[in-house]
Protein backbone atom coordinates (compact mmCIF):
# COMPACT_ATOMS: atom_id res chain seq x y z
CA UNK A 1 0.00 0.00 0.00
CA UNK A 2 1.15 4.05 -0.61
CA UNK A 3 -0.12 6.46 1.43
CA UNK A 4 0.09 9.53 0.30
CA UNK A 5 -0.60 11.37 3.73
CA UNK A 6 1.93 12.83 6.02
CA UNK A 7 1.02 14.13 9.68
CA UNK A 8 1.02 17.68 8.33
CA UNK A 9 -2.16 16.47 6.47
CA UNK A 10 -4.54 15.94 9.69
CA UNK A 11 -6.05 18.89 11.22
CA UNK A 12 -5.22 16.66 14.90
CA UNK A 13 -3.88 14.15 16.39
CA UNK A 14 -7.36 12.58 16.65
CA UNK A 15 -7.79 12.36 13.20
CA UNK A 16 -4.22 10.44 13.06
CA UNK A 17 -5.41 7.94 15.24
CA UNK A 18 -9.18 7.23 14.15
CA UNK A 19 -7.05 6.75 10.62
CA UNK A 20 -4.58 4.03 11.82
CA UNK A 21 -7.28 2.33 13.61
CA UNK A 22 -10.36 2.35 11.43
CA UNK A 23 -9.28 -1.37 10.45
CA UNK A 24 -9.90 -2.57 13.94
CA UNK A 25 -13.44 -1.35 14.42
CA UNK A 26 -15.93 -3.96 14.77
CA UNK A 27 -19.93 -3.03 14.39
CA UNK A 28 -22.08 -3.70 17.10
CA UNK A 29 -25.99 -4.87 16.74
CA UNK A 30 -27.03 -1.74 17.85
CA UNK A 31 -24.85 0.20 15.49
CA UNK A 32 -22.13 1.60 17.80
CA UNK A 33 -18.23 0.98 16.20
CA UNK A 34 -15.81 -0.76 19.01
CA UNK A 35 -12.32 -1.31 18.42
CA UNK A 36 -9.91 -4.47 19.05
CA UNK A 37 -10.40 -8.24 19.42
CA UNK A 38 -13.55 -10.66 20.42
CA UNK A 39 -12.74 -13.10 23.00
CA UNK A 40 -12.84 -15.99 20.66
CA UNK A 41 -10.86 -14.59 18.14
CA UNK A 42 -8.12 -14.60 21.25
CA UNK A 43 -8.62 -18.00 22.21
CA UNK A 44 -8.44 -19.39 18.34
CA UNK A 45 -5.03 -17.72 18.17
CA UNK A 46 -4.19 -18.87 21.79
CA UNK A 47 -5.30 -22.42 20.83
CA UNK A 48 -3.00 -22.05 17.48
CA UNK A 49 0.20 -21.09 19.24
CA UNK A 50 -0.18 -23.64 21.70
CA UNK A 51 -0.45 -26.24 18.73
CA UNK A 52 2.68 -25.28 17.07
CA UNK A 53 4.72 -24.67 20.17
CA UNK A 54 3.48 -28.00 21.42
CA UNK A 55 5.09 -29.83 18.07
CA UNK A 56 8.17 -27.70 18.06
CA UNK A 57 8.94 -28.94 21.82
CA UNK A 58 8.44 -32.19 21.38
CA UNK A 59 10.52 -31.94 17.94
CA UNK A 60 13.26 -30.78 19.89
CA UNK A 61 13.12 -33.00 22.73
CA UNK A 62 13.70 -35.99 20.26
CA UNK A 63 16.36 -34.68 18.50
CA UNK A 64 18.12 -33.96 21.86
CA UNK A 65 17.38 -37.60 22.66
CA UNK A 66 18.51 -38.88 18.95
CA UNK A 67 21.86 -37.04 19.11
CA UNK A 68 23.03 -38.26 23.07
CA UNK A 69 22.43 -42.17 21.42
CA UNK A 70 24.26 -41.45 18.50
CA UNK A 71 27.04 -39.78 20.15
CA UNK A 72 26.71 -43.13 22.62
CA UNK A 73 26.83 -45.60 19.52
CA UNK A 74 29.73 -42.95 18.24
CA UNK A 75 31.84 -43.43 21.41
CA UNK A 76 31.52 -46.58 22.98
CA UNK A 77 32.49 -48.94 20.10
CA UNK A 78 35.51 -47.10 19.78
CA UNK A 79 36.49 -47.48 23.69
CA UNK A 80 35.22 -51.40 23.81
CA UNK A 81 37.54 -52.18 21.10
CA UNK A 82 40.52 -50.26 22.97
CA UNK A 83 39.64 -52.28 25.65
CA UNK A 84 39.28 -55.87 23.90
CA UNK A 85 43.11 -54.79 22.56
CA UNK A 86 44.59 -54.21 25.87
CA UNK A 87 42.95 -57.53 26.90
CA UNK A 88 43.68 -60.12 23.72
CA UNK A 89 47.48 -58.20 24.24
CA UNK A 90 47.66 -59.49 27.96
CA UNK A 91 47.12 -56.10 29.74
CA UNK A 92 44.66 -58.06 32.05
CA UNK A 93 46.10 -60.93 32.52
CA UNK A 94 44.35 -64.17 32.83
CA UNK A 95 41.09 -65.19 33.58
CA UNK A 96 39.12 -62.26 35.46
CA UNK A 97 36.98 -59.72 36.09
CA UNK A 98 38.30 -56.49 35.84
CA UNK A 99 36.82 -52.68 35.44
CA UNK A 100 37.39 -49.26 35.60
CA UNK A 101 37.12 -45.60 34.09
CA UNK A 102 38.19 -43.64 31.07
CA UNK A 103 40.39 -41.03 31.95
CA UNK A 104 39.36 -38.55 29.01
CA UNK A 105 35.99 -40.17 28.68
CA UNK A 106 35.18 -39.70 32.72
CA UNK A 107 31.35 -40.66 32.62
CA UNK A 108 32.23 -44.31 30.46
CA UNK A 109 33.02 -46.87 33.01
CA UNK A 110 34.66 -50.40 31.16
CA UNK A 111 34.34 -54.15 32.44
CA UNK A 112 36.25 -56.70 31.24
CA UNK A 113 35.82 -60.58 31.76
CA UNK A 114 38.38 -63.10 30.54
CA UNK A 115 36.73 -66.48 30.94
CA UNK A 116 38.37 -70.23 29.69
CA UNK A 117 36.53 -71.59 26.57
CA UNK A 118 37.15 -74.52 26.22
CA UNK A 119 35.17 -76.94 24.17
CA UNK A 120 35.07 -80.21 23.27
CA UNK A 121 35.03 -80.13 19.77
CA UNK A 122 39.00 -78.57 20.17
CA UNK A 123 39.87 -80.86 22.62
CA UNK A 124 43.45 -79.92 23.62
CA UNK A 125 43.99 -77.28 21.28
CA UNK A 126 41.30 -74.96 22.58
CA UNK A 127 42.54 -75.21 25.98
CA UNK A 128 43.75 -71.81 25.90
CA UNK A 129 41.18 -70.33 24.18
CA UNK A 130 39.63 -67.45 25.83
CA UNK A 131 35.79 -65.81 25.88
CA UNK A 132 36.61 -61.95 26.30
CA UNK A 133 33.56 -59.80 26.92
CA UNK A 134 33.85 -55.97 26.68
CA UNK A 135 31.34 -54.04 28.72
CA UNK A 136 31.18 -50.26 28.40
CA UNK A 137 28.55 -48.39 30.34
CA UNK A 138 27.23 -44.60 30.46
CA UNK A 139 26.20 -42.80 33.82
CA UNK A 140 26.55 -46.08 35.56
CA UNK A 141 24.26 -48.38 33.52
CA UNK A 142 22.08 -45.64 31.49
CA UNK A 143 23.27 -47.50 28.35
CA UNK A 144 25.17 -50.36 28.06
CA UNK A 145 27.53 -51.30 25.02
CA UNK A 146 28.81 -55.08 24.90
CA UNK A 147 31.66 -56.49 22.79
CA UNK A 148 32.76 -60.17 22.44
CA UNK A 149 35.39 -61.88 20.84
CA UNK A 150 36.93 -65.62 21.20
CA UNK A 151 40.85 -65.86 21.13
CA UNK A 152 43.78 -68.02 21.64
CA UNK A 153 45.33 -66.59 25.07
CA UNK A 154 48.58 -68.18 27.08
Amino acid sequence: MNFRYSVSNFKSQESLQGMLTQGLKIRSKQGKTRSGFTLIEIMIAMAILALVFTGLFHMFSQTITAEAATRFYTVAPMLAQEKMDEAVNGMHGSEGLYMGDFDEYSEYAWEVSISNAASDVLGNAGRDMKQIDVTVTLNAGEQTYTLRRYAFLE
